[in-house]
């Protein structure tokens, strides 16, 4: 019995080929790293995001599919999307170069209106509950950053990720 959970518990910790990718993401052209950049596998739908040196690391499980398309996002920077072959993978360093982005915003106007009263307010509210509220219940994966800075130095970094279940709202109608 002890002999046969052995092997059941070896099994499923080294069964599954597994590669580990350490991915280098700096700025093409002041050679910076770019902090919290954003890397994911397409095909096998994981992913991480860089820590403060531009580094972040993918374990990868071998899988029946050869080939897959890491992705790599940061706000301001083109999208790379590089081919990954899983057979050829050992324990490998990717730096990626982001090209930043020539994209502009349109001019946005700023305009000063009188805001509502506390009563208005309140009645708009619950005038629009049911349009503000969903009925049903809804199911929300959340990503949660926390992040401080003191003197140029980051120094504390707080993340988590959340499976939320929100119950649907009770819609009375109420007469305002």
């Amino acid at each position: 019995m002890k002999i046969g959970l052995f092997f059941i518990i070896f099994l499923s910790i080294f069964g599954n080929a597994q590669c580990q990718l350490k991915i280098h993401v700096i700025d093409q052209n002041t050679s910076v790293p770019l902090a919290f950049a954003t890397l994911y596998l397409k095909n096998q739908g994981i992913g991480t995001t860089t820590n403060l040196q531009g580094i972040g690391e993918l374990s990868i499980a071998q899988s029946d599919i050869d080939v897959d398309t890491l992705v790599c996002s940061y706000v301001g920077y083109e999208r790379q999307f590089i081919p990954v072959r899983y057979n050829e993978i050992k324990k490998e360093n990717i730096y990626i170069e982001l090209i930043p982005s020539e994209k502009t915003l349109k001019e946005v106007d700023v305009v000063y209106k009188k805001p509502l009263s506390p009563n208005k307010i309140l009645k708009n509210v619950i005038k629009n509950t049911e349009i503000n509220y969903a009925a049903t219940s809804v199911n929300f994966d959340l990503f949660y950053r926390e992040l401080m800075k003191e003197n140029d130095h980051f120094i504390y970094l707080n993340e988590g990720v959340f499976d939320m279940h929100y119950t649907g709202y009770p819609q009375k109608k109420i007469d305002v």
